[in-house]
């Protein structure tokens, strides 16, 4: 069995996320996730919230990844 990449569960949850709300558009190292995990737990996010579906956590990580994307916050892929 292969280990998960990258291995902290809310890393890959915030990649996936990533995914979806901006698809192509970020990379995503794993010093800007756990920054985005740290703000997120410390504007009253709960991951145990996230992984048990409350809609008010993933409407928090959505708004902070608009945000950070928007600010600049996010490293941008390259266009070819």
């Amino acid at each position: 069995m292969k280990p998960l990449e990258p291995l902290r569960a809310d890393h890959r949850f915030l990649q996936k996320m990533l995914g979806v709300i901006l698809p192509g558009k970020v990379e995503s190292p794993p010093e800007e996730l756990t920054r985005i995990s740290r703000v997120f737990r410390h504007m009253g996010g709960s991951w145990v919230g996230v992984f048990q579906g409350s809609a008010d956590d993933l409407d928090l990580i959505k708004h902070l990844l608009k945000t950070a994307y928007k600010a600049g916050l996010l490293t941008k892929k390259g266009k070819w």
